[in-house]
């Protein structure tokens, strides 16, 4: 019988199949009525409704890569503290955020990311014209 994994594995490995865009592996990591709280725009209940806001960002991005500053376990809930980089054809921006995880029987059934909205779509504004520029000096 296979040992049953803890709860920061069940989380380290969700994460590392979103790093893989394998959003299948990642979807069976998920209870049938998770529920994930992105702070601070909106909440999507169960993994169905999960799985179509992950595609659909995913249809867009090129690499999504986690950097993970720190992880701590205590009893079934997980907190990370991590960087996210996503990367789109034209800019790549940095989430800096802490990620909440609750693990029931082997699959997250809550996971709520909290990041600070303005300085990333700040970073991400910086980058964006910063390519522009870039790419707008090269055709000179």
């Amino acid at each position: 019988m296979a040992e049953m994994q803890t709860a920061q594995q069940v989380v380290e490995q969700f994460l590392e199949d979103l790093e893989a865009l394998d959003l299948d592996s990642a979807m069976d990591l998920l209870t049938e009525d998770c529920v994930y709280r992105n702070m601070p725009f909106h909440t999507a209940n169960g993994r169905q409704r999960i799985e179509r806001d992950l595609r659909a960002m995913m249809a867009r991005v090129n690499a999504f890569e986690v950097d993970m500053l720190h992880i701590a376990s205590d009893g079934n809930t997980v907190l990370t503290e991590r960087v996210d980089t996503i990367s789109t054809k034209h800019v790549s921006v940095d989430v800096e955020l802490m990620g909440v995880f609750v693990v029931n029987d082997g699959k997250i059934s809550e996971w709520r990311d909290y990041f600070d909205w303005t300085s990333t779509g700040c970073r991400f504004m910086k980058r964006a014209l910063s390519g522009l520029f870039s790419s707008a000096r090269r055709a000179d």
